[in-house]
């Protein structure tokens, strides 16, 4: 769904008929909202079609603060199952449960799960044993390391989908090979691309960038349990960063919990300020469009000034 014509023509061949469509849309952690907000907003223009949002946490997550809504432009879910816990098979049991009860409890046509998420895989299975439509937003997407769950949840996701919705050729050629037939194949581009065009008029220049030019910094952001809970090698990683980095600034948009472990790793970083307040999506888009990492290879770029690290919290 790389443009809002493609999205819509998408939208319209694959649900066209005579009676209104159900569709329940499954989240299954922040970061897939802004996947999703294009999608809402095509069927929002959409006729024929209902749906309902579903997220697999808790009404009161923290990380689901009403910025972030008001930043995608879309509303908060319709419904959420409460799950939560760090056992990923657990948690798979637990989503399909709920997800179970959710499917018995309205009538739905077609599910569309997004990414590649334990609770997403726990979703897809629900749904095809229940005998409805599956589409998987951001299909084909492969690391080809069966050690990553995820990559067995992608596997899984992808096998059981009708309809798979990739970001590229390479993603079709993946799906094809694994067997999956041409005609349930919609290649819809990046759809992280839709969340920043449909915002790019809306970004500001943050604070936090007072004093440093356009171009002149890098952003690094640590989102990854795998990576987060080794210390020893996110230790290494951060003063490699720091290393490189040299004389240029770097911008640091961590969530609190990350930010609280940053103080007690052995790195040359300046203490952290966890008391800003967090970076909104639109504010976190403009301080990634105007950093040197996404201008241009970072070594032939690197302009030599005085350097500091920010750590404005993200939410």
């Amino acid at each position: 769904m790389a443009d809002c014509a493609r999205s819509s023509d998408s939208i319209n061949t694959l649900f066209m008929t005579n009676k209104t469509q159900q569709v329940c849309i499954f989240i299954g952690a922040r970061p897939n909202f802004v996947k999703v907000a294009p999608i809402i907003r095509v069927i929002n223009n959409t006729d024929g079609i209902d749906y309902q949002l579903v997220y697999a946490g808790r009404e009161d997550d923290p990380t689901l603060e009403s910025s972030l809504f008001d930043d995608l432009q879309m509303p908060r879910p319709d419904v959420f199952l409460g799950v939560e816990c760090e056992n990923l098979n657990e948690l798979t049991g637990r989503v399909m449960s709920e997800f179970e009860q959710y499917l018995e409890q309205h009538p739905t046509d077609t599910v569309i799960v997004v990414d590649d998420l334990a609770s997403t895989m726990a979703a897809a299975i629900v749904t095809k044993k229940r005998g409805l439509r599956l589409a998987h937003l951001v299909a084909g997407t492969r690391s080809f390391d069966i050690r990553m769950p995820k990559e067995i949840n992608r596997l899984v996701i992808d096998g059981l989908s009708d309809l798979l919705f990739t970001a590229g050729v390479s993603s079709n050629s993946i799906a094809t090979r694994e067997g999956a037939e041409m005609h349930k194949i919609y290649m819809v581009g990046n759809i992280l691309m839709d969340s920043l065009r449909f915002n790019h008029n809306r970004w500001q220049r943050p604070a936090c960038l007072d004093g440093i030019e356009d171009g002149g910094y890098l952003v690094l952001t640590l989102n990854r349990k795998a990576l987060l809970a080794d210390k020893d090698n996110l230790q290494r990683m951060l003063q490699a960063v720091s290393d490189e980095a040299g004389d240029i600034h770097d911008i640091a948009p961590l969530r609190p919990s990350v930010l609280s472990q940053i103080p007690n790793l052995k790195c040359q970083l300046p203490t952290v300020n966890s008391q800003r307040s967090p970076l909104s999506r639109i504010l976190i888009s403009a301080i990634s469009h105007r950093t040197l990492w996404a201008s241009s290879p970072i070594r032939a770029m690197w302009q030599r000034k005085p350097r500091s690290t920010t750590f404005p919290a993200s939410p």
